[in-house]
Order: structure tokens, then C-alpha cells, then sequence
């Protein structure tokens, strides 16, 4: 049986995408993407000091968090690899 490129099962990249899609373009407390991607409170932890670590996310005064620049570079270049992939399973013979 062939597995799925993406889609299946949340891989940590999976996630990671997931929280950077949401936080593109706003800033969100970490209830607010905790809910949105039904992560454990954890899970999340453990992404944002991640991300955080790696300048793709910053968070404000308010504890709200936000793409930096390095992280919406970060978003272009995985959306892209997620479309290609995405092309690639829907291509596949199997």
C-alpha cells in the first residue's frame, strides 16, 4: 500500500506549517492557534520555543505571536515544496 506524501497523519512538519499558515499576516495568543490546529498545549510549547529559537515566529508585549521576516520567507519556500508535493500525490499512479 502506497502512503500518502502529505495528508495523512501530522508529521512536526505538518504542524509546523499548519502554525505558520495561521500566524502569516496576524498575531495570535497561544490559545487561539491551540484551538485552531487541536494541539496540546505541549505540542505547541514545544513548536513556538521551535520556531521561536529559529527566528521564524516573534511574539509581542502580549504575548501574541507573528511571522518575522525570516519566517514568512520560511512560509514561501515550504508552501512551495507542499504544492509540489500535493502535485506529485495527485499524480501518482497507484
Amino acid at each position: 500500500m502506497e502512503m500518502p506524501l502529505i495528508g495523512s497523519r501530522r508529521a512536526s512538519i505538518d504542524i509546523l506549517f499548519d502554525v505558520l499558515t495561521t500566524c502569516r499576516g496576524r498575531s495570535l495568543n497561544e490559545s487561539a492557534i491551540m484551538a485552531h490546529h487541536s494541539l496540546s498545549n505541549q505540542q505547541l510549547n514545544r513548536d513556538l520555543n521551535f520556531m521561536s529559537a529559529r527566528n521564524l515566529v516573534q511574539s509581542d508585549e502580549d504575548g501574541r505571536f507573528g511571522l518575522t521576516s525570516k519566517g514568512e520567507l520560511a512560509f514561501d519556500q515550504v508552501s512551495n515544496v507542499y504544492t509540489m508535493l500535493q502535485n506529485f500525490q495527485a499524480t501518482s499512479v497507484g
